[in-house]
Parts: structure tokens; sequence; C-alpha cells
């Protein structure tokens, strides 16, 4: 029997969330892009890989000015470079939530 791990992956253009089971050794590391159909923007969009990031969390260090660890940075490098961030992320998020 193989283990999996429910890992996070967040829209880069509205934020929707998607979980995907993986075994551990096909887990991705944090900062991975994949290529989805996002059903909020109806399109292929950049999903980027954030395991068990809390993006409360990862938003206060970021606007205080505090250190970020490695998987942080990592998360953020990504977002850059799908021409995002997370500030755009984290305010789409909310909203979506709030519709919930």
């Amino acid at each position: 029997m193989r283990s999996f791990i429910i890992t996070e992956l967040i829209c880069s253009s509205c934020g929707s969330r998607f979980q995907l089971p993986r075994t551990l050794p096909k887990q991705k590391p944090i900062g991975h892009v994949k290529d989805l159909w996002c059903p909020t923007c109806y399109e292929v969009t950049k999903y980027i890989e954030i395991g068990n990031l809390s993006l409360t969390h990862l938003k206060y260090k970021y606007d205080n000015g505090l250190e970020l660890c490695p998987r942080e940075e990592r998360f953020l490098q990504a977002l850059s470079q799908c021409s995002s961030s997370i500030d755009t992320i984290y305010d789409k998020e909310q909203v979506l939530h709030k519709k919930l």
C-alpha cells in the first residue's frame, strides 16, 4: 500500500486552491509551477505548489519585512515568474472565501 500526501496548489491568477494527492516519491517542492484548468478563471492557468504554507502568515511576514524561510521565498519567486504577487493572490483568495 502506498502512502499519499495531499498537497495544495493555488491559481496564480485568481487565488483559487486545488488539492492534489501525491505519493511520497512524487512529492514536488514548494514553488513548483503546474499548468491546470482553473474552474474560476475558465482557462488553463499557472498553479503554484504551496504545500502547507499559510498565506495569511506569509503575507504578514512579507508586509512587515520579517525574514522568510526558503520555502516561502521559493513560493514568492514562483509567483513573480507567473507575473503575480502575494498581495494580489491574498486579496483574491479572501474574496473567494467570503463567497463560500
